[in-house]
């Protein structure tokens, strides 16, 4: 299954780098486009901040990105809601709380 992953990985790499060498060597900054530049470019599409210069200040905003970089503040924000759902259901006050829920929905009948 590894393999499989890796040659998938290594294929969507190649097909990005053939397509799109110019955007890769413009958001490197390297002055000499080669192998290096290319990944470098990659890299820094998947990490670091991006600005692709396209003539048009909307478009430059719209393609401007932060990268993984820029996403870290909600995957840290997922983290810590999956630790506190899991300290809330291991300690019993998820159950209780529900159950109160359900108490007041099954007096109430139930219809919104």
């Amino acid at each position: 299954m590894k393999v499989i992953v890796f040659e998938f990985q290594a294929q969507a790499i190649r097909q990005v780098c053939h397509k799109f060498p110019e955007l890769l060597h413009q958001v490197s900054g390297m002055e000499v486009q080669n192998v290096s530049s290319l990944f470098k470019g990659l890299i820094m599409v998947f990490y670091d901040s991006t600005h692709i210069e396209t003539g048009n200040a909307v478009l430059n905003e719209l393609m401007a990105t932060h990268g993984m970089s820029g996403m870290l503040n909600t995957v840290w924000l997922i983290i810590c809601a999956m630790c506190f759902g899991g300290s809330m259901t291991a300690s019993g006050m998820l159950a209780s709380i529900t159950s109160v829920f359900l108490r007041f929905m099954k007096r109430t009948g139930g219809t919104w």
